[in-house]
């Protein structure tokens, strides 16, 4: 590891650059020898994020964008996306809502490429409680899920596009 910056106390200390024999790189803010404030940190294969970091981890609002062009914006805790945030997908899919460790959790929308719209209740990463399905053409139905299958249907009409397992929303 190269690092070219200031120090305090033989210490990485204020602004620097940290790089690494595999091309990853982190350009930002250092205190007491760890990654703290506001950085950008870039692997090698393209990815990279923007926002804050404290002791060496990512926690806070940032914004990372993958090298296949995903793209997530929002809070970070523990490097892991945690909090309030939006996730897009290369292929038009985009999830907007609470996450847990990485995962959906809470209260969140997920809108698919065809037009299809989840809203509702998430845990662990799949729909669970109430949600609404709306489809391409505006028909929507209020669904009771567990473990990300539909349940029951407590209202609505069924217009035959909307599966028992919709297209599982991934991370």
């Amino acid at each position: 590891t190269v690092y070219r910056g200031e120090f305090s106390r033989d210490q990485q200390d204020g602004h620097g650059v940290e790089s690494w024999p595999d091309n990853s790189q982190f350009i930002g803010e250092f205190k007491e020898g760890k990654k703290y404030g506001h950085g950008v940190y870039k692997w090698p294969d393209g990815s990279v994020y923007h926002g804050k970091w404290d002791h060496n981890m990512i926690d806070g609002p940032g914004i990372y964008t993958g090298a296949d062009g995903r793209h997530y914006s929002g809070q970070w805790q523990a490097s892991a996306m945690h909090g309030c945030g939006c996730y897009q997908w290369v292929d038009g899919r985009c999830y907007k809502g609470q996450y847990v460790l990485d995962q959906k959790h809470g209260f969140g929308v997920f809108n698919w490429a065809d037009g299809r719209r989840y809203e509702g209740f998430w845990a662990k990463g799949r729909q669970d409680g109430l949600g609404r399905l709306h489809n391409a053409t505006g028909n929507q139905r209020l669904a009771r899920w567990e473990n990300g299958e539909r349940k029951a249907w407590l209202e609505g009409e069924e217009d035959g596009k909307d599966a028992k397992n919709p297209e599982a929303p991934s991370k």
